[in-house]
């Protein structure tokens, strides 16, 4: 299909993602500066919206170019507030209010974008209100999510292969990169426990699950972005025991277990798919 527009990559590069820069660069015109962006080019990021989102859309579009994931559609994905009614029913329970919360409920807490997993005794998990209120002075006190709106979490009862260090629960847990509807690429969440990933198989998570995932999102805006989906011992959704951790940007997520050069062949196909 004739296209008139290029598709090209920013990608940031760092220390972390050399390799995968050099495999994206394969497949795709792969670009570090704004500078070198063209007219008439049609941006997907890597790692390189942040912080200055808007201003990078301005730019791109000031120069006659686009981008595939536009600010809103970031801010839609990246804060729960702005996604989570219309998922209430597949994923935790969340409150945004701790005046809210049912006495006796255990929960995870984080901001509306950021979590301190590293620091889950302390600064994630409570085992009540009274001790939501200490874990949530603790991170009105951290320079990363002082400014968010807390989200208090249900901490429901994930299918569970340890327990890490830092005591958060190693979970079956999937993420997808879904790019309108077609998955690009999916692995087995926790790429630090590794020795998992052969108990573990994305295919089990109901392909009707994630049809209607995309339904939904849709409504929302975005059609390219990441769910990550976990396995809970007994809970029911329609989709059985299946939930939505959360969504992500899809330019901003790490690929954890999967194959870059599977990666960025299946993205190379729809981005030269798609108008």
């Amino acid at each position: 299909m004739e296209h008139d527009y290029t598709p090209r990559v920013l990608f940031r590069r760092d220390g972390h993602n050399r390799s995968e820069f050099g495999i994206c660069s394969v497949f795709l015109p792969t670009i570090e500066l704004r500078s070198s962006i063209d007219k008439n080019d049609k941006i997907l990021c890597r790692y390189s919206c942040l912080p200055f989102y808007r201003e990078l859309e301005k730019d791109i579009e000031n120069i006659g170019s686009s981008m595939y994931v536009p600010c809103s559609h970031h801010n839609t994905l990246s804060k729960i507030p702005n996604w989570y009614n219309e998922f209430s029913d597949l994923t935790p329970k969340t409150w945004f209010y701790i005046d809210d919360i049912d006495e006796d409920t255990p929960l995870f807490i984080k901001g509306e974008i950021n979590s301190r997993k590293d620091r889950f005794k302390t600064h994630c998990y409570a085992a009540n209100k009274q001790e939501a209120v200490n874990v949530t002075d603790n991170l009105l006190m951290d320079t990363l999510i002082q400014d968010q709106q807390m989200c208090y979490r249900k901490f429901e009862d994930f299918v569970t292969f340890e327990k890490s260090l830092s005591g958060i629960p190693v979970i079956e847990e999937y993420r997808f990169f879904i790019f309108n509807g077609k998955i690009i690429g999916s692995s087995f969440y926790w790429s630090s426990h590794e020795e998992f990933a052969s108990m573990t198989n994305p295919n089990r998570v109901p392909s009707a699950m994630l049809d209607e995932i995309h339904r939904r999102m849709s409504k929302l805006g975005p059609t390219i972005y990441v769910v990550d989906i976990a396995r809970t011992v007994s809970k029911e959704t329609k989709f059985g025991n299946w939930m939505i951790i959360e969504f992500n940007d899809f330019q901003m997520s790490g690929l954890l277990l999967i194959y870059e050069f599977d990666f960025y062949s299946n993205l190379k196909k729809e981005l030269y798919r798609t108008q």
